[in-house]
């Protein structure tokens, strides 16, 4: 197992957190041997830092678990020079670096399929949080959370579909244990916090922003102050407001105590 990440060694402590979750290995800009594709501000660039990933990836005893944090579509948007008025420049500055990422992505997996671990691989793609969007549903408490959460299975163990249903990113642990077959085994482990989405049971999502808690599901979306004396709820259900309120407070608890007992 490895986690890379193409930024400094110690950038939001993924160095330290991916060794709290067990990854065996863990890859940043310490490790990689070409410091010419630095960017000059977070570390490498997305499309030679992700050929550098495919090869390390290649050199993992199967099966394996790998992921890779990417930073080009971040904030200040620096792209190399050679693309300098390469990719549509759009209305806004992220716009340029979303079109590099999308060719990084692209060669990668151009790269990938010629390893003998691709098919028989399920890749993830998703993003931390949005960014600056022309869509201003974006910009509020709910939507810098609304990020494409992508699953992938090139030998067809996942048939192509579009799925609309609410999830979050804890509900990745549990879709790849039943996607592994290990769903039951595991379930006492998992469950607390997020579910599989290759079932058909209706998603949530539960998460903190602004100082405030926030639940959404199928039906409604609460957000609450952290003292429960300030509401916003989007429904005039009562009764699935008691319910989701009762179930936020169910959440924290159950987190609070995880962490005292560890």
């Amino acid at each position: 197992s490895q986690f890379f990440h193409g930024a400094k060694n110690g950038s939001m402590y993924l160095d330290t957190m991916s060794k709290r979750f067990g990854f065996e290995r863990f890859a940043g800009l310490n490790e990689y041997p070409n410091k010419n594709d630095f960017d000059g501000q977070w570390g490498i660039f997305d499309e030679p830092y992700l050929q550098y990933t495919a090869k390390k990836i290649s050199k993992l005893n199967a099966p394996f678990i790998a992921g890779v944090f990417t930073l080009s579509s971040h904030n200040p948007y620096t792209l190399p020079k050679k693309y300098t008025n390469h990719f549509p420049k759009g209305s806004l500055d992220i716009h340029q670096s979303i079109g590099y990422t999308d060719m990084a992505l692209q060669k990668f997996f151009k790269s990938a399929q010629q390893q003998s671990w691709y098919n028989n691989t399920l890749f993830i793609i998703t993003a931390d949080h949005t960014s600056i969007s022309d869509n201003k549903a974006y910009q509020t408490t709910t939507g810098r959370h609304r990020v494409p959460l992508l699953l992938f299975s090139p030998g067809g163990f996942l048939k192509p579909s579009e799925n609309h249903k609410v999830a979050q990113h804890t509900d990745i642990p549990s879709t790849v244990l039943d996607y592994l077959g290990l769903g039951e085994k595991y379930a006492e482990q998992i469950l607390p916090f997020g579910h599989s989405l290759l079932s058909s049971k209706a998603g949530e999502a539960f998460f903190i922003e602004s100082d405030q808690y926030v639940l959404v599901n199928e039906q409604a979306t609460l957000i609450t102050s952290k003292d429960f004396k300030q509401f916003q709820f989007n429904s005039d259900n009562n009764a699935l407001k008691a319910a989701m309120l009762l179930r936020i407070k169910a959440k924290v608890q159950l987190f609070n105590n995880g962490m005292i007992n560890n």
